[in-house]
């Protein structure tokens, strides 16, 4: 039913299109008036960006709201970014919480991150390290190097998760590897924590762990 729908929205947009609107902006900016919710995120990112239009931030969290509230996951996290930094609009910890929450739920691994970062610290949510290390398990089971490395310090630290020594080395290996230079303090810390037998089961699931982000 959706695909009927964006080939009846392309030919409606096809048909209506004036001769001038011949720049990628304009395209879609059309279609993005007739609803598309991908048409209204790239309008979005235009002009957050300044890519082909000039830059303005309050028309660009318009366009990422109309989108978002399609259930546009880019949409969704790209409000997010704005409203916790105050881009077009004032800070509001709340709403870039609701944002990037709605977004990871959709497995947009980018906002699994920052849902983490918020659960973590309190930000516009109630402080939860349990979620928080779920949110970033997730994002760095689809290969997030920064959530990888959170992992790693949060194992070795029992915040949120049991303490895990193997866990920590596991996650904090796979980071540094992807140059993610702060894991390296963890790395060592987990080392000096591990006997030879748990160093070699720690590579070992550092390897598996690697085999999933290769497919």
């Amino acid at each position: 039913m959706r695909t009927v729908s964006i080939v009846l929205l392309w030919l409606a947009v096809a048909f209506s299109m004036p001769a001038q609107a011949d720049s990628r902006f304009d395209r879609n900016l059309m279609f993005a008036e007739y609803g598309a919710d991908w048409a209204q995120s790239l309008v979005g990112v235009a002009y957050f960006s300044g890519d082909g239009v000039e830059q303005d931030y309050p028309k660009a969290l318009s366009w990422f709201q109309k989108a978002a509230e399609q259930g546009f996951a880019e949409a969704q996290y790209n409000l997010g970014i704005m409203y916790r930094n105050g881009q077009g609009t004032e800070k509001d910890a709340f709403k870039s919480a609701k944002w990037f929450r709605a977004a990871a739920k959709q497995g947009f691994v980018s906002a699994q991150y920052q849902l983490g970062n918020m659960l973590y610290s309190g930000q516009g949510v109630d402080q939860d390290l349990a979620a928080a290390a779920k949110w970033w398990e997730k994002a760095a089971k689809l290969g997030a190097v920064r959530a990888q490395g959170n992992l790693g310090a949060i194992y070795f630290g029992g915040e949120g998760v049991p303490q895990d020594y193997v866990e920590c080395y596991a996650w904090s290996s796979l980071a540094l590897s992807a140059g993610h230079q702060k894991s390296e303090r963890h790395l060592s810390l987990c080392a000096d924590q591990l006997t030879e037998q748990n160093l070699v089961e720690a590579k070992q699931r550092a390897q598996e762990y690697a085999l999933w982000f290769r497919g």
